[in-house]
Order: C-alpha cells, then structure tokens, then sequence
C-alpha cells in the first residue's frame, strides 16, 4: 500500500507525475518500476462584466460564458427595482424581469462568481456586471373628463411620462391624430352618447395603449315656430306657441344682445324690436333671435262723394297705422 501526500505548487496545466525507486519503510524492498500518475488542471474560470439595457416588465439576458463547463452564482442589488429573486446559479445566461415603477431608469448590479461545474471548488474572480432598467413610458390623461355637449369642441390634453408623441384614434370612426384630442362632439340623438377613443405610445420596446371616454349630452333644439304680432303696444315673448317643437323641458331665458349679457326686464311685456333667446338643458345651450312688428292696420276716411265715371285716388282716404 502506498500512501502520503504530494504537494504540487505553480501547476498551470495538466501534467502526470512519475514516482521511481518506491522503497518500503518496513522490509526495505524496492520497486525498481516506476508509479506514474496522471492529473488534470483546471484553468480558473474568469467571465467579462457586461452593461445591458432592459425595459421595465421585460425580460433581459445577461452574457455570462460561453463555456458550457463554466457556471455562476450570483446576487443582485435592485435598488428599488422589483420583481427578482435576489440570487441563484446560472450558465451562459442570466434572465430576469425586473419592474420600475418610477420614472427614471434604475441601476441594477450583478455580482458573478465562476466556478467549473465538475469542480465547484474552482472558482473565479467575481465581476459586477449592471442592467440598467428603464421605466416603462405611460400615456398622461385626465382622471375625470366633463361632459361635453353637441357641436362643442372636444380638447382633451393627451402626454407621455417620457415625452414621446401619443396617437389616437376615435373608435368606429376613421378621425384620428396625435397629441391633445382635438375633435368635434358629435350627438344627433336625443340621449347622451359616449365617444371612445383609443390611445397608443411606443417606446422601450413596448406598445402602451389606453381607452379614453368622453361623455356627449345633446344640443338642445330651440325652435321659432310662430313670430306674434304686436297689435297693441307689448306684446309676451313666453308663450308657448312660439317655441313649439323645441327639446322638451328646454329652459328658456331672454335678452336684449345677441351677447346674451343684457336681460329683458319683462319677457312677458316686450315691445317692438329684436330679441334673443337662450336655451339651456342639461348644461347644454344654444340660442336664437326673434323680430316683433308692429301689426299694421289700416283705417278708412270717409270718402267724399263723387261724380260717376269720375277718377278717384283710393290711397288718399287709406290711413295706415302701427
């Protein structure tokens, strides 16, 4: 039996080693033929730091080594970053989907140790490799957009958290831009009506995308159905034949202006000129004019007596009044 411990220092390769003359420490006999004993060197296992780029809720691959005999064990610091398992083994890649949630690109570090996967106790210098995970770009909206009436311009302010341009699209529609929502509330109906529309960014790899609502109430219809005739000296701009088939439960207001900032004193006792009505419901409005005349009448003066087949001027014995 032979036995003892040969220290090798400085070995940088795969080398046998040759034992000759064994001599036995108890009867003294030799072994004049040589022992010879072959043994492997393992190369320490060194890999490069890389700096990747990844978009927030993706996954990214790390280059570790190409050498199928090379794994590593790793630990990261996420530095706010979310969604990693802190550390592991892997070989010729390292994946993780990491999530920021903020709104600037957060630097994440990976300590990589090598080691021979048929030695584990051959190991590598560590390197710190970095992947840098971008936040994802989001689409800025109001919460909470007001109702609109119909034929009012439609201004929805519409940004990016990375400052890239939005486009968007009016559902069922073929109307479409890029930036604020600029439209025109269309509603032909009698009932409120809702406009979707459809919002896309690109950027860090991704198609963000987003659904904005905007609420439509009809355009109340103010309808001049009957002009009255001023017969007298006042004549009353509330009745109600003269703004037959207007929306149901339309409020009615009169002015003076077509600015609508003068009011009328007595709509039930106006007299001749030109006035302006408004129509409101539902925070809608809308507004119209009307002109009052004075009826003309006609008053007859008695007539002289005339000659037959004599030629009279009927205007002079008309007076017309109003």
């Amino acid at each position: 039996t032979l036995s003892g411990v040969i220290s090798l220092q400085s070995i940088t390769s795969d080398a046998t080693i040759t034992l000759n003359n064994i001599t036995s420490l108890q009867s003294g006999c030799q072994n004049i033929s040589p022992l010879s004993f072959p043994f492997k060197v393992d190369q320490k296992p060194v890999i490069s730091a890389t700096n990747v780029s990844a978009c927030s809720d993706e996954f990214f691959s790390l280059a570790l080594s190409s050498s199928a005999n090379i794994g590593v064990s790793w630990k990261a610091t996420y530095n706010g970053a979310t969604g990693g398992t802190g550390s592991g083994t892997a070989a010729g890649t390292l994946s993780e989907k990491l999530v920021n949630a903020g709104t600037s690109p957060i630097q994440v570090s990976y300590e990589l140790t090598p080691a021979i996967l048929n030695n584990p106790t051959c190991k590598g210098n560590p390197v710190i490799s970095t992947v840098s995970i971008n936040p994802a770009p989001q689409i800025i909206s109001p919460a909470n957009i007001p109702t609109i009436c119909g034929g009012a311009v439609i201004n929805v302010p519409v940004s990016s958290s990375g400052g890239d341009v939005v486009k968007w699209k009016r559902l069922n529609s073929l109307i479409s831009g890029t930036g604020d929502i600029l439209d025109i509330a269309e509603n032909t109906t009698n009932q409120p009506i809702i406009l979707n529309y459809a919002l896309e960014l690109t950027g860090c790899n991704n198609v963000i995308t987003k659904t904005v609502s905007v609420t439509v109430s009809p355009e109340p219809v103010l309808n001049i159905s009957q002009i009255p005739a001023l017969c007298d000296a006042f004549t009353d701009l509330t009745q109600s034949s003269i703004t037959s088939g207007s929306t149901a439960g339309i409020q009615l207001q009169y002015f003076q202006d077509a600015n609508l900032s003068i009011p009328v004193a007595d709509a039930t006792k106006v007299s001749q000129g030109t006035y302006f009505i408004k129509g409101e419901l539902s925070g809608c409005s809308t507004k119209t004019s009307i002109s009052i005349r004075s009826q003309l009448k006609l008053k007859v003066i008695e007539p002289q007596t005339i000659c037959p087949d004599q030629r009279i001027d009927l205007a002079q014995y008309v007076d017309i009044a109003g």
